[in-house]
């Protein structure tokens, strides 16, 4: 079978990517409450209205046996508190209900889809170890974009969402800042890395960083730990 030329690998990887990322899209959109990865637990209190209903049934039983028994403990002074009264806690009169309510089935598979894109990444890489450079780059291309409809579609509205908010419960708003930062720099990187492979003898030399690799493994290194942070904070929300 003929090697296909370089033209016609990116013409195919352009399409196969738009084709997953228009799925990945639409998938990291629904915010269906039908999540597959658990139920978001939310403790409520309604004593307010459970006390007035108890009190008074326990404040007119208690005194009457209490009244009968008192005479026996006269003569014992000294056991002036071994009364039996306990209704000390039902003063509180507060119950706490836990309400299950489904995480989005969006944000349950944008976290599926990342941790399958760590997968990716590494076996990507694997092939530049091997000294693979094309198969390299077509997967890494691929990847690249892929994501890019993640973010569009499930990440990038999230944290403006966030970041609007006051104060946003269960974690710190710098992780949210650290995360779109970070998301930032991997996409703006991830898009130089992808034309530098692609175009690189038609580049002009200004745009060509020096020490290409090390870049190449920040960036790698830098997804996968926003991967980690990300998580952390999809648990932090809805676990």
């Amino acid at each position: 079978m003929p090697k296909l030329s370089k033209p016609i690998q990116g013409l195919i990887v352009l399409v196969l990517a738009c084709l997953v990322g228009a799925v990945v899209f639409t998938m990291v959109r629904n915010n269906e409450d039908e999540g597959f990865l658990g139920l978001v637990e939310l403790e409520t209190t309604d004593g307010a209205l459970l006390a007035p209903t108890e009190e008074p049934v326990e404040a007119t039983q208690e005194p009457a046996p209490i009244a009968t028994e008192e005479p026996l403990a006269t003569a014992e002074p000294s056991d002036g508190t071994s009364g039996e009264p306990t209704t000390e806690g039902s003063p509180a009169g507060g119950t706490t209900q836990t309400v299950s309510h489904p995480t989005p089935f969006g944000a349950d598979f944008n976290i599926v889809f990342q941790w399958i894109m760590v997968l990716a990444l590494l076996f990507g890489a694997s092939f530049a170890v091997r000294k693979d450079f094309t198969t390299h780059r077509n997967i890494m291309t691929f990847l690249v974009l892929v994501n890019l409809f993640s973010i569009l579609g499930r990440m990038s509205p999230n944290v403006d969402g966030y970041l609007d908010t006051p104060d946003p419960a269960g974690f710190e708003k710098i992780a949210i800042w650290i995360h779109a930062i970070g998301g930032a720099v991997i996409a703006i990187s991830g898009l130089y890395l992808l034309i530098r492979m692609w175009f690189e003898k038609k580049l002009p030399s200004w745009f060509l960083v020096k020490n290409f690799k090390l870049q190449m493994r920040a960036t790698l290194l830098l997804w996968l730990i926003l991967i980690a942070l990300g998580t952390f904070m999809y648990f932090d929300i809805y676990g």
